[in-house]
């Protein structure tokens, strides 16, 4: 349950976050808008270097998140990275992208781990 907290504590967060805040908080490819995924936005996320570089940053940060939660006292990981297939996970991207385009990929990346990977029991 604490796990589950932390991850809604670091959604909150960078929802409330002002982008210069955000872009102290983030490095690469997550301190960016979603404008930059949806100037770039193509079905494959492997078919241009901007779109591979953010979804490898993506998967990279949820991975990162998996880490973090496993030095805690629960020691259990966040998020299910097995859970969907890349594509999916990229369309979550892109159509999270195409309605928030102000957002951070970091907070499309938030929101694609919380509501499509969460690990049960978290």
């Amino acid at each position: 349950m604490k796990t589950h907290f932390v991850a809604a504590a670091i959604m909150a967060a960078l929802l409330c976050a002002s982008p210069a805040r955000a872009e102290i908080q983030f490095m690469g490819a997550g301190a960016r808008p979603c404008s930059l995924l949806n100037a770039n936005a193509a079905a494959d996320p492997a078919q241009t270097t901007t779109t591979m570089l953010i979804f490898s940053w993506v998967q990279g940060f949820l991975s990162g998140m998996n880490a973090m939660a496993l030095n805690l006292p629960q020691k259990k990981a966040l998020f299910d990275l097995d859970a969907l297939p890349d594509q999916a996970q990229w369309n979550h991207l892109l159509a999270f992208c195409q309605a928030n385009s102000g957002a951070l990929i970091a907070t499309a990346a938030l929101d694609l781990g919380t509501k499509r990977m969460m690990k049960r029991g978290n």
